[in-house]
């Protein structure tokens, strides 16, 4: 038996695996593992979800490892680091949920002092007005983010 839930998970992962939200086909597949493993560490072994997500884990790795194989050349870098996309924004509003309030602090440093027209402060809180953050700037941060993110997952 498969549940629902854990198909839901991987297809959100999909769509911001398509969306462009994970700078790499891996950092998808970090969190789908993440899902799979997770499924296992909470659940008794022997349990239908155990099972599930070990049947599924398996089927993931199989198909993942076939589209890597699949996969062109290096991905091609963006040469003009003035533009930025949509899903440049998008990508670093969702990497922030992820960091710590530590590494949060250390991008209002960064934006503190590359770009300040981004950063909103008042007594009791900081705003990031994401639209306002310069490109070469929100490039830089989609980079530590994406860093930070993935030494947390290993």
């Amino acid at each position: 038996y498969i549940f629902p839930w854990m198909i839901d998970l991987v297809r959100a992962n999909q769509q911001n695996l398509n969306s462009g939200v994970y700078g790499t086909p891996e950092e998808f597949a970090q969190d789908v593992r993440l899902v799979w493993k997770n499924a296992q560490t909470y659940n008794l072994p022997g349990s239908q979800i155990y099972k599930a997500a070990s049947k599924l884990a398996k089927f993931f790795e199989k198909h993942f490892a076939k589209l890597n194989k699949k996969k062109p050349g290096p991905k091609r870098r963006r040469t003009d680091p003035k533009e930025v996309s949509r899903t440049d924004r998008v990508k670093f509003s969702n990497h922030v949920t992820y960091l710590s309030s530590e590494e949060l602090g250390h991008i209002v440093d960064i934006l503190k002092s590359k770009s300040p027209g981004a950063v909103n402060e008042d007594k009791n809180e900081i705003e990031i007005e994401i639209n306002n953050i310069e490109a070469s700037v929100l490039l830089e941060l989609n980079q530590y983010a994406a860093q930070c993110k993935r030494a947390r997952n290993k």
